[in-house]
């Protein structure tokens, strides 16, 4: 017996080195108990066993043994249970992903609230607790910022060569809920990765039925891999809203917007937002940044917007020269820089003027140096 207890400590040493730091649960025996008291008392571990029946711990199947009186058991599992497959753990984003600007949410926000909505999810999944109910129908609200819902693409059509909109399914009498300016974040899963991203519909906050994203694809992007396979029928997961803008109507004569590719995404919103507000009175310009004329993002609707009488655009076309373009567009052939916000204020009144930026984080950057320069202050600039 000393020698089987021996035997059995040096396995039970063996065991707790080779677990450490693992938190796959242990198989146990108690040595002379009934079936049902082996179940509940555990103190050895055994060597050699002999399989009778499996249970199912950390996605494997693992032996239980029986013989006479001595029993295997496992903690905190049961029998003939099917193997638990938890979500991956959200990607941690690096302090690059990070623009320093204050933005709200910051991605490391988004990060903090994914951990938080995952463990739940883990915790749900472990003690087999019934999800919430998915139906959209019976929602009181489309959204919610910490709580991932489930919406079914209707329609999937491509705007450019490398951008896409997807179009989702809403109630028919209902929106999505969003005020003006704010966006959601979109969940992805990949084989060992879950992935988030944020973008903006486009479509009017007032339209029942349906909303919009507009979604360039990345040829490395992590999250682009997985919007790539998007097709109808399939569900994404979205939470929301999120964003700081506080639009009041009528609070600024003028408002400049500067963007760049599918920086257009917010401004669209913000735009609508205005035009369909007959005594919003505001005059909208937006210098809008692209490559070339065929990049242009949402053409159709720039062009419907432009009928409205406090609308206007420019294309500022980095890699374009001599072209002959669409009647009636005002394009000028060079990036967007300090000079050209500077022909688009001249002759008005500076503290007149809200400014809301959109684009890459480069241009961001280099749109906020030009703003200071020109003289507007902090309170005047907006940046998505």
């Amino acid at each position: 017996m000393d020698a089987a207890k021996s035997t059995l400590n040096g396995k039970r040493k063996r065991e707790d080195e080779d677990t450490k730091g693992d938190n796959t649960n242990k198989c146990v025996v108690q040595e002379g108990f009934s079936w049902w008291t082996g179940l509940m008392g555990m103190e050895n571990i055994y060597e050699d066993p002999l399989p009778e029946c499996s249970f199912t711990i950390s996605g494997k199947n693992v032996p239980v043994q029986q013989e006479k009186d001595t029993l295997i058991a496992v903690e905190n599992v049961e029998l003939n249970e099917p193997a638990i497959e938890l979500p991956c753990k959200p990607e941690k984003p690096s302090d690059s992903d990070c623009c320093g600007s204050g933005c709200i949410p910051c991605v490391f926000d988004i990060y903090d609230q994914e951990i938080k909505i995952w463990e739940r999810e883990c915790a749900r999944l472990r003690n087999k607790a019934v999800p919430g109910e998915d139906d959209l129908f019976k929602k009181k609200s489309m959204l919610s910022e910490l709580e991932y819902r489930k919406f079914t693409i209707s329609k999937v059509w491509a705007e450019t060569g490398d951008t896409n909109r997807y179009r989702f399914k809403l109630p028919f009498d209902r929106d999505l809920g969003l005020k003006i300016g704010q966006h959601i974040i979109v969940r992805g899963r990949s084989l060992n990765e879950t992935i988030t991203r944020q973008y903006t519909p486009i479509t009017d906050i007032a339209t029942s039925g349906y909303f919009d994203l507009l979604i360039k694809i990345y040829r490395d992007g992590k999250m682009s891999k997985i919007i790539s396979h998007w097709k109808v029928g399939d569900e994404v997961e979205i939470r929301g809203p999120f964003g700081s803008l506080e639009y009041v109507p009528g609070k600024y004569r003028y408002i400049l917007m500067l963007a760049a590719g599918t920086g257009i995404a917010p401004m669209s919103q913000v735009v609508q937002g205005i035009l369909n507000n007959e005594e919003d009175e505001t005059f909208i310009h937006l210098l809008y940044g692209c490559h070339t004329y065929k990049d242009i993002l949402m053409k159709k609707e720039l062009d419907e917007w432009a009928g409205y009488w406090n609308f206007s655009v420019t294309y500022a076309l980095s890699q374009e020269q001599g072209k002959n373009y669409q009647y009636g567009d005002k394009v000028c052939e060079r990036r967007i820089d300090e000079t050209s916000i500077q022909q688009e204020i001249s002759g008005k009144t500076m503290d007149k003027f809200m400014i809301l930026i959109c684009g890459t984080r480069s241009f961001d950057e280099d749109i906020m140096k030009y703003c200071e320069n020109l003289g507007f202050n902090q309170k005047q600039i907006f940046k998505f």
